[in-house]
């Protein structure tokens, strides 16, 4: 298990970017430090940037191929506000992708158990121990619990959807009332009071990870799709399987996912329209 400081935001504090230009930066390399800390290197690409997110059939599409039901009308959350949460950004894809949260668990152990059979990122380590240990360190699996079906979850006396155990007590809530606590850093069992950390779903278990930018470079193997994340003021980092091939006409009609982070209230979400950046600089 993660000492503390590893399950915090995504891409947290401890993960430091290295770059020298600003524009757009395709990861090429990962160095550990120690059992906790990182250092990511990137290499600037020579194209300009364009606004082209992925459209309502693609998302269908998408959803439907990864064994989920798309769900349409559904207002999308702008950003997740999880200071010491690690499922953001899983929670943001299942939202963009599906329309709905609940398959975030899915998706982040499908993601991450694809990164140990991914060459294109064992190659981003200095050796194959440096890989080891990166998976080691960022990524564990929590196998599912067996549960009993409640009646009703003790928040919103509704009879549970999807069901979850909270990790110290035990007790069962429906998955979006314990996500509800989560967000709102109320990490206490309204049941006993007891404190709990994460909760494992009935069916998909659950899945601990720091998030890093591996997981991103990951996610966009998976998704087959690009992947955009701005980070800083007018730099983004772009993830893709040829993100070093491509030229100014490959990227021409190309639809991705754009993703932010704003390091000042330390949120994720997704970018509609690229006037919004203007608020997390």
């Amino acid at each position: 298990m993660f000492s503390k400081c590893m399950i915090l935001l995504c891409v947290s504090n401890l993960i430091k970017l290295i770059l020298s230009n600003e524009g757009i930066t395709y990861l090429t390399s990962v160095k550990m430090n120690n059992k906790t800390e990182m250092e990511c290197y990137g290499e600037k690409l020579n194209f300009k940037f364009q606004f082209n997110p992925v459209d309502e059939e693609w998302k269908k599409n998408k959803c439907e191929s990864l064994g989920h039901t798309f769900i349409t009308d559904t207002p999308f959350v702008l950003a997740y506000y999880q200071k010491y949460r690690y499922q953001d950004l899983y929670k943001v894809l299942s939202n963009v992708i599906c329309g709905d949260t609940k398959f975030s668990t899915s998706l982040q152990k499908n993601i991450c158990l694809s990164i140990n059979t991914n060459d294109d990122i064992k190659k981003l380590f200095r050796d194959e121990e440096s890989f080891n240990e990166y998976l080691n360190h960022n990524i564990t699996f929590i196998n599912s619990a067996f549960l009993d079906a409640a009646e009703e979850c003790p928040i919103c006396l509704e009879k549970p959807d999807l069901l979850v155990i909270l990790n110290k007590c035990h007790h069962c809530l429906c998955k979006t009332c314990a996500d509800t606590l989560l967000i709102r850093n109320e990490n206490k069992c309204p049941l006993c009071r007891k404190y709990f950390s994460y909760y494992v779903d009935k069916v998909e278990g659950n899945v601990i990870s720091s998030c890093s930018l591996v997981e991103y470079f990951a996610a966009a193997y998976y998704l087959d799709v690009c992947i955009f994340y701005y980070y800083n003021e007018n730099e983004w980092m772009f993830f893709d399987k040829n993100g070093l091939n491509y030229s100014e006409e490959d990227m021409d009609g190309k639809k991705c996912i754009y993703l932010f982070q704003n390091n000042y209230t330390r949120t994720i979400g997704i970018v509609f329209e690229t006037e919004q950046l203007s608020n997390f600089r």
